[in-house]
């Protein structure tokens, strides 16, 4: 594990096992046993295809942990950020950039709590960042977040995550 401190509040670095990944349960587990930090985070880009807001858009977007935005200090400016039942497996949560919400939904009000269609499978909106909120910053800027579990049906074994998951 490398971490990098960005002022003494804010710890980031990466970790990787012997494959170069870990599975979701060891950061579950590394969260539930530690001691040192008040809070850990966990993220990862990945790719979807948002389907049913016009022509398919492929979009980058990241899979965080419930605690993500608390630990940037930062709330969506519409709904909720993630808490921990948007972990559990086959719940599918997903907040919008402000650009992507104002782009592909016409930066509708009853957003939240709507069905969105992404790589074929239901995610529920719950939230809507800021204008301008772009973490991590990335070119292209990520234009949704979902929670870690997202990728669980129940039943289905928990997959691992790309070799480049950070955590902060």
């Amino acid at each position: 594990m490398s971490v990098g401190v960005r002022n003494d509040r804010l710890a980031a670095g990466e970790v990787s096992a012997f494959g170069g990944a870990y599975a979701y349960p060891d950061f579950f587990d590394w969260r539930r046993q530690n001691k040192t930090f008040s809070w850990l985070a966990s993220y990862h880009d990945t790719d979807f295809t948002l389907a049913g807001a016009g022509e398919p858009k492929h979009l980058v977007g990241y899979v965080v942990s419930s605690d993500f935005f608390r630990i940037l200090g930062i709330a969506p400016v519409l709904g909720r950020d993630f808490n921990s039942d948007d972990e559990k497996p086959g719940v599918r949560s997903l907040i919008l950039s402000h650009t992507l919400w104002e782009s592909a939904f016409g930066s509708s009000s009853d957003i939240i709590g709507r069905a969105v269609s992404l790589d074929n499978k239901s995610y529920t909106v719950v939230g809507v960042m800021a204008k301008g909120f772009e973490f991590p910053i990335k070119n292209p800027a990520p234009m949704l977040w979902t929670s870690l579990a997202t990728t669980l049906s129940p039943g289905t074994d928990i997959p691992s995550p790309p070799s480049a998951v950070r955590t902060f």
